[in-house]
Parts: C-alpha cells; sequence; structure tokens
C-alpha cells in the first residue's frame, strides 16, 4: 500500500482567555473516573523575558464525570406469581460510570410500548459497584403471555449510553419441572416412574421425554412424545430399566431430560440425574462361640440376603 507524505502545523499550546495550558495528560483512575493533569500560567501584563505568562503551576483534576449504568438483559423472581399481587423483580445493575449514584429512575413498558409504570427508586451504587435490585411489581389481575420492559436510569442526570438500560422480565409462559421421580422393582428389572408438571401459565405444545444413560450424550434408554401439557396438568410416564443395565459394582446413572416446542420461562428444571443402586449379595460368616445371620430391605428397595 502506498504511503502518503502528510505535513502538519505546528503545535500550539492550549490557552484559556487569561493563562496558557502546556504540557498535558490524562490517566483513569481504577474506578473509572478520567483524571486530567497540565501545566498553567497566568498571562502577564508585562513579557518576561519575552515569555507573555508567569510561572507554570502542576493542575490535577477530575474531568468528564459521567453517569453510566448497565442493566442485566432478564429479570428473575423468587416469588409466587399471583394475579393481583405485588411481587419483586430482581434486577442486576453495574455501575460502569465515574460517578456514583444514589436514586435510580425506573419506567416499565408493556407489549404495546406503553408506560405502566414510573417511579423513583432509592438505591447506592459506586462507581465500579454491582447490585441486585428489588423492584416492585404490581401483577395484571388476568396473567397471560407478556414481555415486560423495564428501563432503568440514573435520576440526577443522563446516561453515558442508553444501550444496555432495559432489562426483560417475561410473563405467562409454560413452565415444564420434573415434579416426582420414583423408582419401582418389576420382573425385569426396575421401573423409573417419571411425573411432569406445568406449573406456567400456557399450555406446552410437542414435549419430548427422554432418559439417557449417564448423560445426554449417552445410550437412549427411553424416549416418549407428549402432544400437550395443559396449564396446572401433570403427566407420568415409566421407563423400564433391565437388570443387564445395572452393573454390581457401580451405581446406574442416568440422565432425564424434557424439551418442548413452547417457549418456557425457566429452563433450570427440566433436567434432572437420577441414580439406580444394583441389588447386592451379602454373605454373613460367624466365629466360634457363635453364629451370625440375617437379611434386609435396603434403599430404593435394593436388598441383602
Amino acid at each position: 500500500m502506498k504511503m502518503e507524505s502528510l505535513s502538519f502545523d505546528r503545535v500550539k499550546p492550549l490557552e484559556f482567555n487569561d493563562g496558557v495550558v502546556r504540557g498535558w495528560d490524562v490517566c483513569i483512575l481504577p474506578n473509572g473516573q478520567i483524571e486530567f493533569s497540565y501545566c498553567y500560567a497566568d498571562y502577564l501584563e508585562d513579557r518576561n523575558n519575552g515569555v507573555p505568562y508567569g510561572t507554570l503551576s502542576l493542575v490535577q483534576k477530575p474531568i468528564n464525570e459521567f453517569y453510566n449504568i448497565a442493566v442485566e438483559p432478564i429479570a428473575s423472581c423468587d416469588d409466587a406469581i399471583v394475579a393481583g399481587e405485588e411481587i419483586y423483580l430482581i434486577a442486576g445493575v453495574y455501575n460502569s460510570g465515574s460517578k456514583n449514584i444514589s436514586q435510580l429512575e425506573i419506567n416499565i413498558f408493556d407489549n404495546n410500548d406503553d408506560i405502566i409504570n414510573t417511579f423513583s427508586f432509592e438505591q447506592d451504587i459506586s462507581s465500579g459497584e454491582y447490585v441486585d435490585l428489588e423492584i416492585p411489581f404490581m401483577m395484571p389481575d388476568k396473567i397471560c403471555r407478556e414481555d415486560y420492559r423495564i428501563q432503568i436510569l440514573p435520576m440526577d442526570g443522563d446516561d453515558f449510553s442508553l444501550s444496555d438500560n432495559e432489562t426483560i422480565f417475561s410473563l405467562g409462559y409454560a413452565d415444564l419441572v420434573i415434579s416426582d421421580i420414583k423408582e419401582k422393582r418389576i420382573e425385569s428389572g426396575r421401573s423409573i416412574v417419571v411425573s411432569i408438571y406445568n406449573e406456567g401459565f400456557e399450555t406446552s405444545t410437542t414435549t419430548k421425554i427422554q432418559l439417557f444413560k449417564k448423560s445426554v450424550n449417552g445410550e437412549l434408554i427411553g424416549s416418549f412424545d407428549v402432544p400437550s401439557i395443559d396449564s396446572g396438568s401433570t403427566v407420568e410416564y415409566d421407563f423400564t430399566i433391565s437388570e443387564d443395565d445395572l452393573n454390581s459394582e457401580e451405581s446406574g446413572i442416568y440422565y432425564l431430560s424434557i424439551l418442548s416446542d413452547s417457549t418456557e420461562s425457566d429452563y433450570g428444571n427440566n433436567d434432572e440425574v437420577i441414580t439406580v443402586f444394583p441389588d447386592y449379595s451379602v454373605t454373613l460368616m460367624g466365629g466360634v462361640g457363635g453364629s451370625v445371620s440375617g437379611s434386609g430391605v435396603y434403599a430404593n428397595d435394593s436388598y441383602a440376603s
């Protein structure tokens, strides 16, 4: 690539109306604050040896103080979801600006982008600090599928960048959960009875329930396709594990997974690791002067004799 020859005018010092700035520099402190250092001198009424300004003094001061907060994109909730009740949403907020924050402005929008609530929120967040806000949120009288957009802004000034000031709270979706797992003894081995409950607010469609050996990448033991699971409904399915699958020297490890075409509000309760213990044969022997014998039933219906 051909480089063109460039030329620049003579460097001129920064000047104020009543003085001159020479030799300036900047640095960023660990908290994000920008410090500006420079040498400054006042102009003289009469030049001193041809110089129009007096003695230079070193000055250091903060400049460009700004607000900037970043909000986690997804809000969560630990409270029970009940129509018409107040809950608290959890939103992670990081203060990446140079100014401390003591108060926030919170705006909540519905699916139509209309503001349904706006209020101030008292919260101290130092520069460089991360906090989890607990934001009050009034549930609608009728719960239906909706994504609420929550905007969080510093109250005392403009945010440096508004591209990361919002979080989303999703409501009214399906939520499949593995509610119960039971082990039964059958003639050919064991039966794993799995209960799947839809604790969400929307019907789940095309759900696949699968059991793998060891992990999700292991051998597929069994699979069921469920057309739909209504809100508040439970379905049960049995997976058969043969005695040949159970090793007498180690526990059988299985991985249960549920997948649905429906969007869910929580995917953290869609899998489970199951341990199935094999039967053990125990031989008891007595020494001189007595005898020992016994048998018993152990955890998960395993037995010894």
